[in-house]
């Protein structure tokens, strides 16, 4: 489990079909993975089913505080829809 520190950004994501989350190239397990602690600053997240045929990966800045909630919807190993949004604490 990861500990909370002051500073630290948040963030939550799903996936249709399922996939491995890394951030910054640390396995956290399965989407959907919800809030959580990572410290501001620049991160790059990799979405990983080998099934599917599906490798994305996506670099984003967060603020200390800062929230990035996504949602992903793959089709045929192609991202085919998501949403984001971005919340300060």
């Amino acid at each position: 489990m990861t500990q909370i520190r002051p500073g630290d950004a948040h963030i939550s994501i799903t996936s249709d079909p399922l996939c491995e989350l890394l951030v910054d190239g640390t396995p956290y397990g399965a989407t959907p993975v919800i809030d959580l602690a990572v410290p501001a600053g620049k991160h790059v997240i990799t979405l990983l089913n080998s099934a599917a045929g599906i490798r994305e990966v996506w670099s984003f800045t967060l603020a200390s505080g800062q929230l990035w909630t996504r949602s992903f919807s793959f089709r045929d190993g192609k991202l085919a829809s998501s949403s984001e949004r971005l919340t300060c604490t």
